[in-house]
């Protein structure tokens, strides 16, 4: 391929993308190998043991160490000097916008990275206060559950009188379904909020850093840091969520998806089913221009029963699970991402993964139940093109799963 403008480069050479991650994800190996199909120089930054590495297309490799998570990323950032920084889980986020906080040289570096290539550090901050998202996007007339902040357990009340039961209670600063309980009384509700807002304990942070290996909340323990806690509206509906390439503002690509199974009650998905819906991409164009983000996001909903009208209930400010799959003209992330948040103009869409609208996650899926009949009726996401991934993939996890489980090599 060749190299169209570059504009954070002379046009010349392959633009240089530094992922960050602190999470051994297999996700992050198959962003990087769908970088590097288009032609980038792909560096990393993250544990020893991350899978990226067993995929030969890393030019760079330098080791993320919680402990001394500024440190790494500034050897990162001189070893690798990148055009454009993908910060890939919760945890690189955090301290991402820590160190672009400092002023200092790389404070400096890591902020115009953020600002030209990585959402924006004003959509980074957001995505991490449920609340403020939420009323930031009922200003911009996005649907949204019924929400109100909770500064003290004496609000709950007035709050549940409100919104009823069952109350979701969740707290800043977590993603997904950490951080999120769902009370059905006042006493549970009380109880919530108290673990929700206190300073976590040494042993969680212990047991968090030496089980998990996440060091992050060893910061709010010594510093005595609370969370803010707020109260949403139950839904008792369909959930729903999209991925999306952005530049200046302008949402280049997108793909919406019905959430058909989770690994656990409104956890992470494990089968997903394409979706052609209008009124999630009017969601998403209108949060991405307000905050003129740029690069790689994600939106979640909960879809009302009956009407089925979606309603935002987080932002993700990273790549998602299959943000490395392309499913045709307009729906390529990898390939939105490269012609124009890198430049390099010449780039088309690659043509969609499958035309199975059913989505298998690998190895999601198969950990969740390695009986599960969506291994023969949806498209699994294995990658058939890197054995070391699936080998690595299959030992994740208390238990090997055996090969023998995989569908056969092309079922679409």
């Amino acid at each position: 391929m060749a190299p169209g403008t570059n504009e954070f480069g002379n046009g010349t050479r392959a633009p240089r993308v530094l992922i960050a991650t602190a999470r051994e994800w297999l996700s992050g190996a198959r962003l990087a190998l769908a970088l590097h199909s288009f032609g980038c120089e792909v560096s990393l930054l993250s544990p020893a043991n991350h899978p990226a590495r067993l995929t030969g297309v890393i030019s760079q490799w330098t080791h993320f160490w919680q402990m001394r998570p500024f440190r790494s990323f500034e050897r990162a950032l001189d070893a690798t000097q990148p055009d454009s920084l993908i910060l890939a889980d919760e945890v690189v986020l955090h301290y991402g916008l820590l160190l672009a906080g400092k002023d200092n040289e790389y404070g400096s570096r890591l902020r115009r990275l953020i600002e030209l290539t990585t959402a924006g550090s004003a959509a980074l901050q957001l995505a991490r206060t449920r609340f403020d998202l939420l009323h930031q996007a009922r200003q911009l007339q996005v649907p949204v559950p019924e929400t109100e902040r909770i500064p003290t357990p004496e609000d709950l009340p007035r709050a549940a009188a409100h919104l009823g039961f069952p109350l979701v209670l969740k707290s800043d600063g977590s993603a997904g379904g950490q951080g999120v309980r769902i009370a059905r009384s006042i006493e549970e509700a009380e109880q919530f909020w108290d673990k929700l807002h206190r300073t976590p304990s040494l042993p969680r942070v212990l047991k968090r850093g030496l089980v998990d290996g996440e060091w992050m909340h060893l910061r709010a323990w010594t510093r005595r840091l609370k969370s803010a806690v707020s109260a949403q509206q139950w839904i008792a509906g369909r959930e729903a969520t999209s991925m999306a390439m952005a530049h200046k503002g302008r949402l280049l690509a997108s793909v919406e998806f019905e959430v058909v199974q989770t690994t656990e009650s409104r956890g992470p998905s494990s089968v997903l089913r394409v979706l052609d819906d209008a009124r999630l991409r009017h969601a998403m164009a209108r949060i991405v221009a307000h905050l003129g983000i740029n690069g790689f996001c994600g939106f979640d909903f909960i879809c009302e029963p009956g009407t089925g009208n979606p309603l935002l209930i987080e932002m993700n400010t990273r790549p998602t699970q299959v943000s490395h799959l392309s499913f045709g003209k307009g729906k390529d992330l990898v390939a939105a991402y490269v012609r124009e948040v890198l430049g390099w103009r010449n780039v088309e869409d690659r043509p969609a993964a499958t035309n199975n609208p059913f989505i298998a996650l690998f190895p999601q899926e198969l950990r969740r139940d390695a009986a599960s009949s969506w291994v023969k009726h949806a498209w699994m996401d294995v990658p058939w093109d890197s054995p070391a991934l699936i080998d690595f993939a299959l030992g994740t996890g208390r238990k090997r799963l055996s090969s023998s489980l995989l569908p056969a090599r092309g079922d679409a």
